[in-house]
């Protein structure tokens, strides 16, 4: 409605200023006709009607010639008025001759003149309409709003539409440079868009003239142009006759091409390959900004952070991951969730540690003067390495207790031999003492008592081999189903009295059953080392021995299996998450274990209880019970505030407790 009034309210004005003009027009040719017919007209008959065509021409073609028609005629016409009476007939004809170059001429040159600035003034809608289009197809292909089919689409078509003719597309080339691809082919006779057709086989022809010639190919006839007579077929089908390929390229490399083709031969002007080139690099920021959003998306989909910072040391870009480790940010930039000192070499690396997260970061300077931040989460790799270290000490440490009392075992049985036969004899000469005392035979005391102390010194060695077959049998005995609650039930029988340490022993079971795959009687000299060293803990005190038991909790395992334990805390054997497990717990309030004693309580043979007290081998025959039943020692002690001894041990699941 709007474009019809403004039409409207045209039409009067324009006709008013048609009649204005040519009322202008015929009364400036009527004064010049009567100066013509009058003695003051001058050397020149005709020649002022110039002055008359040239102020017409400046309203436009059509005044210029009616002004320069309306001359000619009344040059022509004057001398048959009387205006040329006196004068000699071929000077009349001379002058008016003369007066009708004149016009003529002046009509030409003004015409000419008009041509061009017609010819100018088109040329200048032109680019207004390709500028504006231009910045249409800018603003409409570059929102983010859309995706890349979308975006190609408003190429096409607004390019097809702008520049008058029916089919655009844009072709892409194949990641690697093989191969090239239409993307997007708009067809604007039947408003369609085609999707990933194949191209005519003469594309790759014209390929290096592109590069050759400003990544410009133009074909006025494709039918007679040499580059593209492998396609004739191609574009017989479609009806193509003109093509104008412009490669779209980015920082050097073509990624796309822009091509326009017409259904007659069409010679293609210098503001049609200017216009399609600024499309072309639209074309190639459209792609450009696709392969870097993909990358982006990529980068997003890498476990490692990744930041890239200014000159100034401020973040520019953070992916997933490092946003992940930075919750500060400022507006949309995340802030860097670590100080560091400024890049001085090409690049370098470190670890730090960050929320209780191990991060190893890789520093790097981009050739824009940025620095690449790379930091990689290495806190499970380390509690793998650590874990796999802990495992091969692990196998070390059962492989040298292995050895150990397959050694000790060998000597065990051979020095207990040894004392048996001087235990027999030992033996014998007490009871030849005794005989000789019956019958009344000199004192004989001091043999008696001599006697005793052999008999003494053999009962402890043979306790002490006793201890060493007991650690050297610790992995090869057979396990059988059994409630660990009631075993324990019995425990307090195995665990004997100390007259110099008055200490209370109690126990602490839950009433459910503890179903597990074991040994009783190691599970028994287990309880029992444990609690004798309680007892020796708190000698000299009334101190409090409790034996407990129950089901372990899932979060107490998980930090078993984080390894992450202080100081005053040791643990042997490993925990399999995919189990249940129960504990046996042996803890006092003695005096605790020196801190620089813990790394060598499994020790075999190594005790601080002096030797008439231990043996060094309790610790070391609990360390192959629990390896033996596959399960976890956890040991925490502080000195002066007791010791606290936890065996995990795997349970029996449903269907092994139903199978036996």
């Amino acid at each position: 409605m709007l474009g019809a009034g403004t039409k409207a309210m045209w039409r009067p004005q324009n006709e008013t200023k048609s009649r204005l003009v040519g009322v202008g027009i015929l009364l400036s040719s009527g004064f010049i006709f009567l100066l013509d017919m009058t003695p003051l007209r001058g050397a020149a008959d005709g020649a002022s009607y110039g002055l008359v065509i040239a102020a017409a021409a400046a309203f436009g073609a059509r005044p210029m010639w009616w002004s320069a028609g309306l001359g000619a005629a009344l040059t022509i016409l004057a001398p048959f008025l009387g205006g040329e009476a006196q004068r000699p007939l071929p000077e009349i004809i001379s002058s008016r001759v003369f007066g009708l170059v004149v016009i003529v001429v002046v009509a030409a040159m003004l015409q000419r003149m008009l041509g061009t600035r017609s010819e100018i003034a088109a040329s200048d809608r032109e680019l207004a309409a390709h500028q504006e289009a231009l910045r249409k197809i800018t603003r409409l292909a570059l929102s983010s709003d859309k995706s890349l089919d979308q975006r190609l689409e408003i190429i096409t078509e607004w390019t097809a539409g702008v520049m008058g003719h029916p089919r655009a597309c844009v072709g892409r080339i194949e990641e690697g440079g093989q191969g090239f691809r239409f993307h997007d082919i708009y067809d604007q006779r039947v408003n369609r868009h085609l999707k990933g057709t194949e191209p005519p086989p003469c594309i790759e022809n014209v390929y290096p003239s592109l590069l050759g010639n400003d990544l410009v190919s133009v074909a006025e006839d494709v039918m007679t142009a040499p580059d593209f007579q492998p396609g004739r077929e191609y574009f017989a089908r479609y009806n193509i006759r003109a093509v104008l390929h412009v490669a779209a390229a980015y920082r050097g490399d073509v990624v796309a091409s822009l091509i326009i083709s017409s259904p007659t031969p069409h010679a293609w002007s210098e503001r049609e390959i200017t216009f399609a080139k600024s499309v072309a690099q639209v074309v190639a920021l459209i792609f450009a900004l696709d392969y870097n959003q993909r990358t982006l998306e990529r980068l997003d989909r890498v476990s490692q952070g990744i930041f890239v910072l200014g000159q100034d040391g401020a973040v520019e870009y953070a992916n997933a991951a490092a946003r992940a480790i930075s919750p500060q940010s400022t507006g949309d930039v995340p802030l860097l969730p670590f100080v560091l000192e400024p890049l001085h070499a090409e690049k370098d690396d470190r670890a730090i540690t960050l929320a209780g997260h191990d991060y190893e970061l890789y520093r790097a300077r981009l050739p824009g003067g940025e620095v690449l931040v790379r930091v990689e989460d290495v806190t499970a790799r380390n509690a793998a390495l650590a874990e796999a270290k802990r495992l091969e000490e692990q196998v070390k440490e059962s492989a040298k207790l292995q050895a150990m009392g397959q050694m000790a075992a060998g000597i065990a049985h051979d020095f207990n031999n040894i004392l048996g036969a001087i235990l027999g004899l030992a033996q014998n000469q007490a009871r030849l003492l005794e005989k000789k005392a019956a019958v009344s035979e000199p004192d004989n005391a001091m043999e008696r008592n001599l006697t005793e102390r052999i008999l003494g010194v053999c009962k402890r060695g043979k306790s002490l081999t006793d201890e060493i077959l007991g650690f050297a049998r610790t992995a090869s005995v057979e396990r059988t189903p059994l409630d660990l609650t009631q075993l324990l039930s019995t425990s307090l029988d195995v665990v004997p009295s100390d007259s110099e340490t008055p200490a209370t022993v109690s126990l602490a079971l839950p009433k459910d059953a503890l179903p597990v795959d074991g040994n009783a009687a190691q599970l028994l000299q287990l309880v029992q080392n444990l609690a004798v060293n309680a007892i020796h803990a708190c000698e000299g005190e009334a101190g409090r021995i409790v034996i407990s038991a129950g089901l372990a909790e899932h979060n107490e395992l998980m930090v078993l299996k984080a390894h992450a334990l202080p100081p005053e805390e040791r643990i042997l054997g490993s925990i399999d998450p995919t189990r249940r497990y129960c504990y046996v717990r042996v803890s006092d309030n003695g005096h605790g274990i020196p801190a620089e004693v813990m790394d060598r309580i499994f020790e075999p043979f190594f005790t601080t209880k002096g030797r008439r007290k231990g043996s060094g081998l309790g610790l070391v025959v609990v360390h192959g019970v629990v390896d033996s039943h596959q399960g976890c020692c956890h040991v925490r002690s502080l000195a002066g505030q007791g010791t606290v001894f936890t065996i995990y041990l795997p349970m029996l699941t449903e269907a092994a407790i139903a199978a036996a």
